[in-house]
């Protein structure tokens, strides 16, 4: 694969542009057997989660959009699960691990769209479009006479999917 000795790129990236073509074996596994630290084990296995993740997703908007409609496709704002998944840290060395993956075995056309798009929207959005400040906080749930519990996480969770989505403060509070 293309990165693999390819200057600035960490251990943990390479390690998983070699064993992505695969899908096999555990990653903590791999990680044990080529000697990985800690710090590098789990970037391992977040890039091989997140790629996974992407690839699925990927694969699903290509099903669904025409190819003629990709590059405008692929530079939409995606839905709130995905948009989780491309705000991750790992998420630019999983594009990456995709992309030379495509390239290496020769894959193109629309699933390859979605990818270089994601990486564009992830290089030239303001971290705050990915990372809004949170409209509805546990503290507003408290004040607003809520009991601490399980459907605390759900109702933030539902408010941040409304903001992801484009909603006013306002509208996801009322979410």
């Amino acid at each position: 694969h293309g990165l693999v000795g390819e200057a600035g790129v960490p251990p943990a990236l390479a390690v998983a542009t070699l064993v992505w073509p695969l899908r096999q074996g555990k990653p903590a596994d791999l990680a044990q057997a080529w000697r990985l630290s800690r710090a590098e084990a789990g970037s391992f296995e977040a890039i091989l989660r997140i790629s996974q993740r992407l690839h699925e997703a990927a694969l699903d908007l290509a099903a669904r959009v025409d190819e003629a409609e990709a590059p405008a496709a692929a530079l939409q704002w995606p839905e709130p699960p995905l948009v989780r998944a491309l705000r991750d840290p790992h998420a630019d060395a999983a594009l990456r691990l995709l992309l030379a993956d495509n390239e290496a075995t020769g894959v193109r056309g629309v699933v390859s769209v979605f990818l270089h798009g994601w990486r564009q929207l992830r290089a030239e959005l303001p971290r705050a479009r990915w990372w809004p400040r949170p409209a509805v906080t546990g503290q507003d749930l408290l004040a607003w006479g809520y009991a601490p519990g399980p459907g605390f996480r759900g109702a933030l969770a539902a408010a941040e999917d409304a903001q992801l989505s484009g909603a006013s403060a306002e509208q996801a509070a009322s979410a």
